[in-house]
């Protein structure tokens, strides 16, 4: 039985640049979430049956997305061969050379089967480095219906307006880049960033400062209304909390959870909401992102081949619907997204339109979140040449941030 079933090109290291994970080169290393270990486990077990050919086995480290790029740009020749990661750290990644570009026929496989904006998450520079796994990292509303109506939820001044009615809080952390650069998207503002084939930074197209006035003064008026509105990240555990209780909540799948064991029947999802000045009408435009699969430069053909069948394998619609249904993870998998069980689910149908009406995360400096952030600190009494001082000193820190 073949060995290899998507392959038709690999990229190599030159061979002893990293060392095969295990003493006879045998042993295939992944790391995942501690809470897709179980699942994980499940799918290469039957991988291994489905493909009597396969000479490897596994080894599963519980490493979070959030911290597999750092530890393989730190030492890659220690790191993973498969590895679950979060979008924002492919650049990182390909400058450390801890990421192989997709072979063609596997690239054919992604791009053909996962949505548009999983593989731009997976893709740099015109090339493919990753295999998608979930569309799903944004953000929208949870809400009590008890407090709120489907109407109420489209309007910002509305839901502060009934939150302090009932003596309850809408939670959003504006001091956060990642929820702040909801409101400047929605003014039509943009920061986008270039890297070259190694993944450097060399130039961006920022707009905070011409573009962001609208939306620092409405970040603004939120923060003044203290009996209403907090400016913080609890997320959904606002909802139990006993001396600033939640009415609404913006936050993402991952609080799918709580926030049902708070509200119960109450419980009520929407995309994210509008504010309006005169006729002007602004959305909020969250950013959009996707967990993806990588894999390391391996040392043969054989192994980069091995590596490839296990990381389509776990990203494949049935690897996303298995996720789905013991985590609520989104699928990227188009076949995947129209199963029934996904379309009954109503915050995967909030989440995939919401996906739809947000913005690609792209490519950021790390520092640049930091930068950002200070948009959304100390918000609330500001004057209008306080904002504007406030986007002129962003803008003046944008040259210091590329490579």
């Amino acid at each position: 039985m073949k060995k290899a079933f998507f392959l038709s090109t690999v990229a190599l290291l030159s061979l002893g640049a990293l060392s095969a994970c295990g003493d006879d080169g045998k042993t295939i290393k992944v790391w995942c979430d501690e809470l897709v270990v179980e699942t994980t486990t499940q799918l290469l077990d039957d991988f291994k049956k489905n493909h009597s050919g396969f000479e490897y086995r596994f080894k599963i480290e519980p490493v979070g997305e959030g911290s597999a790029a750092g530890n393989m740009i730190t030492d890659p020749s220690a790191g993973a061969d498969v590895y679950f990661f979060a979008q924002d750290q492919l650049a990182r990644l390909v400058t450390a050379k801890a990421i192989s570009k997709l072979p063609d026929a596997a690239k054919k496989t992604v791009t053909d089967e996962n949505d548009k904006v999983s593989v731009a998450a997976a893709t740099t520079s015109g090339d493919v480095y990753a295999y998608p796994t979930t569309s799903d990292n944004t953000f929208f509303l949870y809400y009590d219906k008890s407090v709120l109506s489907e109407t109420d939820v489209a309007d910002l001044d509305k839901i502060v307006e009934k939150c302090k009615a009932a003596n309850k809080y809408f939670y959003m952390d504006l001091a956060n880049a990642w929820y702040n650069a909801s409101f400047f998207y929605a003014a039509g503002a943009k920061s986008e960033w270039t890297t070259d084939a190694k993944g450097n930074f060399t130039a961006y197209d920022d707009t905070y400062k011409s573009n962001g006035l609208e939306a620092m003064k409405e970040m603004n008026k939120l923060c003044a209304e203290a009996t209403a509105f907090k400016a913080a990240g609890d997320g959904a555990a606002a909802f139990s909390s006993s001396t600033a209780p939640a009415a609404a909540v913006v936050s993402g799948t991952w609080d799918k959870g709580t926030a049902k064991e708070a509200l119960g029947n109450n419980l009520g999802v929407a995309v994210l909401p509008s504010w309006k000045v005169g006729n002007a009408v602004y959305k909020l435009k969250p950013f959009t992102g996707c967990k993806l699969v990588g894999t390391k430069p391996q040392t043969t053909t054989e192994r980069a081949q091995a590596v490839v069948d296990v990381a389509l394998a776990l990203t494949n619609k049935d690897a996303q619907l298995k996720r789905f249904e013991k985590l609520g993870w989104g699928p990227s998998n188009k076949a995947a997204q129209a199963d029934s069980a996904v379309q009954a689910d109503p915050v995967a149908r909030v989440v995939a339109l919401q996906m739809n009406q947000g913005t690609a995360q792209g490519q950021y400096p790390g520092s640049w979140w930091d930068l950002a952030k200070a948009l959304g600190n100390g918000l609330g009494k500001k004057t209008e040449a306080e904002l504007k001082q406030m986007l002129a000193d962003y803008d003046g820190g944008l040259e210091n941030l590329l490579s």
